[in-house]
């Protein structure tokens, strides 16, 4: 179904100026985000409740997660006589990659948001880290960590426990979220 609510730019629904709700067409965006993200469809329907207010819905600059019954109340808008100022709660946000590795194998072009992250946390099973206490307070200080020495680079500090290092590791270049660990250990100084 097509969400339009709220007419487009310069025509349609008397509401000119205002952005359409459109759903994110393009098969690739939902399959890379579902993919570096370890995001399941039939749990989380992105390729069916994922919009955007970008005219060009192949490629979005945010994206918004609807419920199923404001899905289906915007679409029987089909004369979008609706004046739609907001929808959804976003949960994604287009992101410019700084390719340092050259090929950007695996990369996606959406970060994770922090408006958005309570409700998609439950559905993302990729892209977490849970450091130490004391290794997020070295990212907090440092604002970055690295994965082994380098004599070249003495002054930057590295993750420490090998759990970390293999969740690292195995994420792909992009946002990442971080969830310490707190269980046994107590403060950080």
């Amino acid at each position: 179904a097509i969400l339009t609510g709220g007419g487009g730019r310069g025509g349609g629904g008397g509401f000119g100026g205002l952005d359409p709700v459109l759903p994110v067409s393009d098969p690739k965006v939902i399959d890379s985000i579902c993919g570096v993200y370890g995001i399941d469809r039939e749990k989380l329907p992105l390729h069916k409740n994922a919009v955007t207010r970008t005219a060009d819905n192949t490629r979005p600059k945010r994206i918004y997660m609807l419920t199923n019954g404001l899905r289906e109340y915007l679409a029987a808008d089909t004369r979008e006589n609706l004046k739609v100022i907001a929808a959804g709660l976003k949960i994604f946000e287009r992101q410019e990659h700084k390719d340092t590795a050259g090929d950007g194998a695996g990369a996606c072009d959406f970060r994770l948001v922090q408006d958005g992250l309570r409700m998609m946390l439950p559905f993302v099973t990729k892209q977490i880290i849970h450091p130490t206490l004391a290794e997020l307070k070295l990212i907090l200080q440092r604002r970055s960590l690295q994965l082994e020495e380098d004599p070249e680079k003495p002054d930057r500090a590295v993750f420490l426990d090998p759990r970390t290092k293999a969740e690292v590791k195995a994420s792909v270049a992009g946002s990442c979220v971080f969830l310490p660990r707190v269980g046994a250990q107590r403060g950080i100084g």
